[in-house]
C-alpha cells in the first residue's frame, strides 16, 4: 500500500470516529447547560 492509500483508509475510518467524539460533546455541553 502507497502512503495515499493509507491517507484514504485512516480518513475513512476516523472521519466518522471524529464527528461521533465532537457530536458527543456537543451534546454533553447542551445537557450541561439545560441543567441550569
Amino acid at each position: 500500500m502507497t502512503n495515499f492509500d493509507w491517507f484514504l483508509v485512516v480518513a475513512w475510518i476516523g472521519w466518522p470516529l471524529w464527528r461521533i467524539s465532537v457530536d458527543m460533546s456537543a451534546l454533553r455541553r447542551l445537557a450541561e447547560r439545560n441543567r441550569r
